[in-house]
């Protein structure tokens, strides 16, 4: 089977080209469906898809980038572009992108069909004349790493992998080993396991390290039952432990069958479990799933401490920020029952929290906010307590430096501007709402601000030198209504002429009429008393 993901930011579109999918037939599956293209491309990044089928226009990342994107972290990949743009451009660069093809809305089913299945011909072609690859280095590595992630459609992949690439190994276990990021970077000490593995551990392949994150390696610890794989596994930590790597603890997942990739996912997940439970102030200890106790009590958070914090960034005292933050760091550490997950938790509730308290301000820095949203959305990836709380000081140290500095005087300043703005890009498509983020100002305190300072409101003044700039054109030149509206930002002539009625009175062919009968009367020669010129 293949994997498609289908990224279209209108959500019937997507349930449109779902149902007109011949999938059995073609041998694909869903799985994954993106609204956007940011979206698209941070699912891309944990599981990258066979196919993608992409619309042009999205928010965030546009089908184009995002195919470019793609294809450059999977030149595998097949793109089948979707839109209702016919237009010359958008076919050449989907053509320069290896696009399987560029289908146009309204979409035909069997248009569809038939292009889908012109791409997995590829695909399966690319397979075949790629099968040496099941064989070398790398392959059963990246086979592992899916399966852990739960992609069940790379389960019988890596059961062939297993095979193909001679290991004689039955059982294995997975080993999460986390260390000090200070200390060790991941390539570095992947190659100090990989050699210790080697020599201290019998057999032609001891270990698949499958995995190299920031803080954290991931690796099967083989053997040829389950008494095997645990004896590797102790073998292996007091290998390392020998070797002086210092800063170290590892989690471990039960032994299972080699050849059931369920069950390596399983003990994946006991793995990540222990690594969950222990994470916080544990170090130099191999804690194995089998070992644990019965899962830990309720866990109370740190409210009040939260509610002290939130004081703090009110009044403004960020020296009490970092102080609170220090001490929320060591409660979960010491708190029995403390897991990374609760700390993340409750660190996006932090976060959020400052986020919001950020756009409520009269002048906000977007930059900001946003790096604020991305930790949100990334928290869940997070895999180390002290990484977190440096990243959360670091922050509250920005919010207090911007906050310091914004001040009513800016904020007037900023109003000046924006209003010099809006008399050179009267032409534009331009809103309250973007106006006043290019300013960094939230759109009610600027709309205030600037009635107060400017005596009209945004619309009013916006309206007036558009209409004033029309009033010139149509003094001075022979254009069009409709081409006078597009030059002073209207796309609609008829509402153009009605606002520039309702502030004249008078149509704007009437205007210009009158004009020009004036500036006629004006030029004519003047007759002397008897009517003779």
């Amino acid at each position: 089977m293949y994997k498609v993901m289908i990224a279209d930011d209108e959500s019937w579109i997507r349930r449109g080209l779902k149902a007109m999918i011949d999938w059995e037939r073609l041998g694909l599956v869903l799985d994954n469906e993106a609204a956007d293209g940011l979206e698209a491309l941070q699912l891309a990044e944990r599981r990258m898809p066979d196919l993608l089928v992409t619309d042009v226009r999205m928010p965030g990342i546009d089908g184009l980038g995002l195919a470019e994107r793609m294809l450059g972290m999977s030149p595998r990949l097949k793109v089948l572009i979707v839109s209702g743009y016919d237009e010359f451009e958008y076919a050449r660069k989907a053509l320069q992108l290896e696009a399987v093809s560029y289908i146009l809305k309204p979409i035909n089913p069997s248009e569809l069909n038939e292009t889908l299945e012109k791409a997995v011909r590829r695909l399966k072609a690319e397979r075949l004349a790629g099968g040496a690859e099941r064989v070398l280095p790398g392959y059963l590595e990246r086979l592992t790493a899916e399966v852990c992630a739960g992609d069940r459609g790379s389960d019988g992949d890596f059961s062939e992998a297993v095979r193909l690439q001679g290991i004689s190994a039955s059982w294995a276990a997975v080993l999460l080993l986390h260390y000090d990021t200070a200390q060790f970077d991941s390539s570095t000490l992947a190659a100090q396991v990989e050699q210790i593995a080697a020599s201290s551990i019998s057999g032609e392949r001891p270990v698949v390290l499958w995995e190299r994150k920031r803080s954290r390696l991931g690796a099967l610890v083989l053997g040829e039952n389950g008494d095997a794989v645990r004896n590797n596994v102790n073998r292996l930590w007091w290998a390392l432990k020998k070797s002086n790597i210092a800063d170290i603890w590892a989690a471990v997942g039960d032994a299972v069958p080699l050849s059931d990739p369920g069950a390596v996912r399983t003990s994946f997940r006991e793995a990540g479990s222990v690594s969950e439970r222990h994470e916080l102030g544990r170090k130099d200890e191999l804690i194995l799933f089998s070992s644990l106790e019965k899962e830990p009590g309720e866990f109370r958070y740190p409210l009040a401490l939260q509610k002290q914090l939130s004081d703090a960034v009110t009044r403004r005292d960020f020296d009490s920020c970092e102080r609170l933050i220090g001490e929320i760091d060591g409660y979960f550490r010491r708190t029995e029952g403390a897991t990374l997950k609760h700390a993340r938790g409750f660190y996006l509730t932090i976060v959020s929290d400052a986020a919001k308290l950020l756009l409520a301000q009269p002048a906000f820095n977007e930059e900001l906010v946003r790096e604020g949203f991305d930790f949100c959305l990334e928290a869940d990836c997070q895999d180390s307590l002290p990484q977190m709380t440096d990243w959360l000081v670091r922050y509250f140290r920005k919010i207090g430096a911007f906050l310091s500095q914004a001040s009513a005087s800016d904020v007037r300043r900023n109003v000046a501007l924006a209003a010099d703005y809006i008399r050179e890009h009267y032409g534009d498509d331009i809103g309250l709402n973007s106006v006043s983020a290019r300013f960094h100002i939230t759109s009610s305190y600027f709309s205030s601000v600037f009635k107060e300072m400017i005596g009209e409101n945004f619309v009013e003044f916006l309206t007036r030198i558009r209409l004033e700039k029309a009033c010139e054109h149509l003094e001075r030149s022979e254009l069009k209504i409709g081409e006078i509206a597009a030059l002073v930002g209207y796309t609609d002539s008829r509402y153009f002429s009605k606002l520039f009625k309702k502030r004249f009175g008078a149509m704007p062919t009437e205007y210009r009429q009158a004009r020009q009968a004036r500036q006629a009367g004006d030029a004519a020669p003047h007759a002397d008393e008897r009517g003779r010129p």
